[in-house]
């Protein structure tokens, strides 16, 4: 802040910024993470699928079934959902700069189902790891779907 011969304040974009927040962003970071609610997307999706991962694992150490084809396969199914958030976030947020006429909403959507195929994915690894909670009312629509076959 600098203040000229009238008495007045004169404010630079950086003290408003400051004076706000209590932070400087850097202009990069807000540009890449719009809103929390990309970030609790990711955040939220990520924990999950990292989640899913480890249960995966101690379900195969369990099972004395460790496989590392298996492991590649289950990674590599990581990475594309993460490919597919990146581009629904992507064209969302293009979406805003190049007028289509509405903006489509395929971020929320696409990590919540994503979201809830990794709660799938947790879930049933958990009865795997642990019969017991087979016998849990809730988890009952994990048994094994051999009968149904």
């Amino acid at each position: 802040m600098i203040s000229n011969d009238t008495g007045s304040v004169k404010q630079f974009p950086s003290d408003i910024v400051g004076s706000c927040t209590n932070k400087v962003y850097d202009p990069i970071i807000i540009r890449i993470f719009m809103n929390d609610t990309v970030v609790c997307g990711c955040v939220c999706a990520g924990v999950l699928m990292l989640t899913d991962y480890v249960t995966g694992v101690v379900k195969a150490i369990i099972g004395q079934c460790m496989n590392s084809a298996k492991m590649r396969e289950g990674l590599a199914h990581k990475f594309s959902y993460v490919v597919v958030i990146f581009v629904a976030w992507f064209v969302e947020f293009e979406s805003g700069r190049i007028n289509l006429g509405f903006t489509p909403p395929l971020f929320v959507p696409v990590v919540v189902a994503i979201s809830l195929i990794e709660i799938t994915s947790i879930l049933e690894n958990c009865v795997e790891i642990n019969p017991e909670l087979a016998d849990s009312r809730i988890l009952k629509i994990f048994e094994n779907g051999k009968e149904a076959k």
